[in-house]
């Protein structure tokens, strides 16, 4: 009863347009979708174009509010999740004295990119983010690269992204062990590359070190989550992820318009 009146006063004093926004980037996503389906599948995403279509014309307020009944349990959840997310990157930014040289503006920024070119949803990215927010050795150059290549490895690997967060942030923060570690999993490195490592590290030029490893699992395995985004179930996958984000959007609509 409290959630229904919630929703019910919230129809009355909601302002549509970031509704209307989230509607917007579904389209989108539905336009990238059909790029890599054949005529068959297509008309999947057709049919639910027009779903969202009715949302956004006279249909708007039904539209809402069956997503608001039938999605509310799942809305719920995906905003605490925002909320739980939000709370721990503000912490850790805090508890590291922001060492990474990252604002919370340049987090959420990196997260919602990758997001759009992988298969993994924006708030898994940002959970990743304040993992790696803990490698404090890992600056602001090196921010956005260690994000693309804890994708990638999640993706030839088949683990989550907080697993390849730890390994490749581990590995990052220590350069000389961390070879060691990412080799056991099966990216290879050269003697060379070992040695240049360990002369950075002689002279205390971290970021150098970081930057052979990074270059390295560029050149292995750079631009697998992006092509794995691409396909037709790669585009699916980021549909759902979109919808539960504008689920959880609504939810948090509600809950500040009592």
């Amino acid at each position: 009863m409290v959630a229904g009146k919630r929703v019910m006063s919230w129809f009355a004093t909601i302002n549509s347009k970031g509704f209307t926004k989230g509607i917007k980037d579904m389209n989108k996503n539905f336009k990238e979708f059909e790029k890599t389906t054949s005529k068959g599948q297509s008309q999947i995403s057709k049919n639910f174009k027009s779903i969202l279509a009715g949302l956004t014309g006279v249909g708007a307020l039904a539209g809402v509010w069956f997503i608001a009944a039938k999605g509310m349990r799942g809305a719920l959840r995906e905003m605490a999740k925002a909320e739980q997310t939000s709370v721990k990157l503000d912490a850790i930014l805090r508890s590291t004295g922001h060492a990474a040289g990252m604002t919370r503006q340049a987090v959420d920024e990196v997260a919602a990119s990758f997001g759009k070119m992988s298969t993994f949803a924006r708030q898994d990215v940002r959970e990743a983010s304040t993992i790696l927010l803990t490698f404090t050795k890992i600056t602001e150059d090196h921010f956005a690269p260690t994000m693309e290549q804890a994708l990638n490895m999640s993706a030839v690997f088949g683990q989550t992204l907080q697993q390849s967060m730890i390994q490749l942030g581990t590995a990052l923060n220590d350069p000389i062990a961390g070879v060691g570690r990412l080799m056991r999993i099966g990216i290879s490195f050269s003697a060379e590359q070992r040695k240049s490592i360990k002369l950075f590290m002689q002279q205390n030029d971290v970021m150098s070190a970081q930057a052979v490893i990074l270059d390295e699992l560029q050149r292995e395995i750079g631009g697998t989550a992006l092509a794995l985004a691409e396909t037709f179930s790669g585009r699916f996958t980021q549909i759902i992820n979109n919808l539960g984000e504008l689920w959880g959007n609504l939810a948090a609509l509600v809950t500040l318009n009592p």
